[in-house]
């Protein structure tokens, strides 16, 4: 049976008249949320503000010295027959004319702030790839984690060996046969390495150097943490464990463990859009970005490229204008071509780019170079311009 609320509790309106109610009668509880909804015209300001609020402040403005009275004016009664269980009244403006992009709900009410802390405080860090939980370890976390597998359990604390090229990786090798170690796990082999060793070794191999080998028992407690804390130092903040067949990675940064990726502390500007740090890159923390239109920019869609299709690139020479020539090449796109006749794909390329490396080649009377890199696309192209 529903609780039933006492007169007391209720703002109680009877015949209501003002502008456009009709004799409008009804109990508003009090000390709740009560939201007045329905169409335009039908009265909800009318009911709130002409009527409760206006009659609210005339109560209170009468309920003062007539001194006070004499600097607050007189305040016209609302057309109502009575009101009664009415406490002193106040309104507060909507401020719809707010045009300002960084101002929210969540900002002007302050709840943001603490959001901001809750996440950075009590969030746990996921890889956006992966989907995998991302932490960071101590040395004693690492070897706590160790410790909790089966006794006699063996255990290879390793630190990766790369290298940009094949020439530096084997130069790595040397550097760590040097300093004493001779055990590397070579694609998934643990052996003993000499020169003979180090003239296989490929930039595709994965390879480890073996900085000490244990067995899990009771006391090995100091022993595993100085390895690891000595695999750490090496390993730039990073080991990697064999235990039995597999192969964990500890990090005392935050680590992906698939894809090797390194992420930031979380705090409470990377969750602030007012903030450079954690604003979107896209469009700056202010919910829309500006790009070119591509109508704006192509002048005629039956002239080729290079030939006054697209004026921003058609100047000779220029460095967009040979980086287009040699895309087109490469995607056998002949220069002669209209825009409106060459491929789809290459329409995409052309305007939004491609993470696929180009051969870029420029002459001039008295040099001649050339580079390797993605083509950034016209629309990225200008917008690095507009920035600049």
């Amino acid at each position: 049976m529903p609780k039933q609320t006492s007169s007391k509790d209720l703002i109680k309106i009877h015949k209501a008249r003002v502008h456009n109610l009709k004799d409008v009668s009804i109990d508003i509880p009090k000390n709740t949320l009560t939201v007045i909804t329905g169409p335009s015209g039908s009265g909800k300001s009318s009911l709130a503000f002409d009527t409760i609020y206006a009659e609210g402040q005339r109560r209170y403005i009468e309920s003062l010295s007539s001194y006070a009275r004499q600097f607050l004016g007189q305040q016209q009664a609302p057309d109502v027959e009575s009101i009664t269980g009415l406490s002193p009244s106040i309104a507060i403006d909507q401020k719809t004319t707010n045009k300002n992009p960084r101002s929210t709900v969540g900002t002007i009410t302050e709840i943001y702030d603490y959001l901001r802390v809750l996440f950075a405080r009590a969030g746990d860090l996921y890889c956006p790839h992966s989907g995998e939980l991302v932490r960071s370890y101590t040395p004693g976390q690492i070897t706590t984690d160790l410790l909790k597998n089966k006794e006699k359990t063996k255990l290879h604390i390793m630190v990766s060996v790369t290298g940009a090229n094949a020439k530096e990786l084997k130069a790595q090798v040397t550097k760590f046969m040097s300093m004493g170690f001779s055990r590397f796990m070579h694609n998934g082999e643990v052996e003993l390495f000499d020169d003979a060793h180090i003239k296989k070794v490929k930039l595709s191999d994965e390879l480890f150097a073996v900085v000490d080998r244990v067995l899990v028992k009771t006391g090995i407690e100091k022993r595993l943490t100085d390895s690891i804390e000595y695999a750490l130092k090496l390993g730039d903040g990073t080991t990697h464990i064999l235990v039995d067949e597999e192969i964990k990675t500890y990090s005392e940064h935050n680590l992906s463990p698939s894809t090797g990726e390194k992420y930031p502390d979380l705090e409470p500007r990377l969750f602030s859009f007012n903030s450079p740090v954690g604003a979107c890159a896209k469009c700056n923390g202010l919910g829309e970005s500006k790009t070119f239109d591509l109508d704006t920019l192509i002048f005629d869609d039956s002239l080729p490229i290079l030939a006054g299709a697209i004026p921003v690139v058609t100047k000779k020479n220029s460095f967009m204008n040979k980086m287009i020539e040699c895309v087109m090449k490469e995607e056998g796109v002949d220069l002669k071509t209209p825009l409106n006749k060459v491929p789809k794909k290459f329409f995409k390329i052309l305007f939004d780019g491609t993470n696929k490396e180009y051969t870029y080649k420029f002459k001039s009377e008295n040099s001649h170079f050339e580079f390797t890199k993605p083509f950034p696309g016209i629309i990225e192209w200008l917008e690095k311009k507009y920035k600049e």
